[in-house]
């Protein structure tokens, strides 16, 4: 099979943070986009950033939180609650992880 027969054009997932503090807090799931590929320079960049450099992780793991129209949702000075930004970081490594598993059995 030729290689361009496995590429595919990257989609956009809708991810759902429901967490019951979520729920709780802001009476309805916060949603957000990912794509469902990233690019390889996207893991490469994640896998270089020093794991003492927390401010680096967070700006990586912010590019990668969408809209719905594909765009950066959060800007460098948007915060978010402590909470909710926990939640969003283990949804992007867990969507991540699925990303990765979908890409090798495709």
């Amino acid at each position: 099979m030729d290689l361009r027969a496995a590429a595919k054009k990257p989609k956009l997932q809708k991810i759902t943070l429901d967490s019951e503090y979520v729920i709780s807090a802001y009476n309805e799931p916060l949603d957000f986009y990912m794509w469902d590929r990233q690019p390889m320079p996207t893991y490469i960049h994640l896998s270089t950033i020093d794991q003492k450099d927390t401010a680096q992780m967070l700006n990586a793991i912010q590019e990668m939180v969408l809209d719905a129209n594909g765009k950066r949702m959060l800007g460098m000075d948007d915060q978010l609650d402590p909470n909710v930004m926990i939640d969003m970081i283990n949804a992007v490594v867990e969507h991540l992880g699925n990303s990765v598993g979908q890409t090798l059995t495709a």
